[in-house]
């Protein structure tokens, strides 16, 4: 989990990185590596190291998330490793069409995180996939009719805080994301470092 840079005569000149290194799956380190595989040095001195693919959650990484208990958890093995209370869709229900206000309620995949500037991060989820599509064409709706950019997020100043002190984290306020708190999503994204499973409840 280190990059050590030697003299010709073998004496010892940089260490990057620390002896053990990041853990899958949990909060990673700026100074450490997961798997560091190649090292890259520029003209001007620069150390490039390129990570292997050692930072991905294990196999058995997945997400669950249950509207009616207003929770989102991140389990490993199955076990839950964190747990947060979560803001889901205003409406209740299976997401059916654009601007529902609904949360999709099945198996899906989600993805790693991409900043935003209204949440601070969002990770995708697969909203519609293949099931949701096929169901909407029986119900004569295009793929675009049905609805797309629900994922997770943070709170990102939302909802006002008078809001939050009235109805608490179990207020369903979002369009159809799954929102926890602007630290939770720090957690969350440090989690979902691959596309990985989530099972969402109604």
């Amino acid at each position: 989990h280190q990059v050590h840079k030697y003299s010709p005569d073998g004496k010892l000149l940089m260490s990057l990185g620390k002896p053990g290194g990041n853990q899958p799956g949990k909060p990673a380190d700026t100074d450490s590596f997961y798997q560091p595989n190649d090292v890259i040095t520029y003209p001007n001195g620069d150390i490039l190291v390129a990570e292997g693919h050692g930072n991905a959650a294990p196999a058995t990484a997945r997400l669950f998330a249950r509207r009616s208990d207003n929770i989102l958890i991140l389990l490993l093995d199955d076990h839950p490793v964190h747990v947060f209370r979560a803001a889901f869709g205003r409406e209740h229900g299976h997401k059916q069409i654009r601007d529902d206000a609904r949360t999709p309620v099945g198996d899906y995949m989600v993805f790693p995180a991409r900043r935003s500037a209204r949440w601070k991060w969002f990770h995708a989820i697969d909203y519609p996939n293949a099931r949701d599509v096929a169901a909407g064409r029986r119900r004569g709706l295009s793929r675009e009719a049905l609805g797309d950019e629900i994922g997770i997020h943070g709170h990102g100043g939302w909802p006002p805080t008078d809001l939050v002190a009235s109805h608490g984290m179990s207020w369903n306020w979002t369009a159809g994301c799954i929102s926890v708190n602007d630290t939770e999503i720090e957690t969350v994204r440090e989690f979902v470092v691959r596309p990985m499973p989530i099972r969402i409840e109604g």
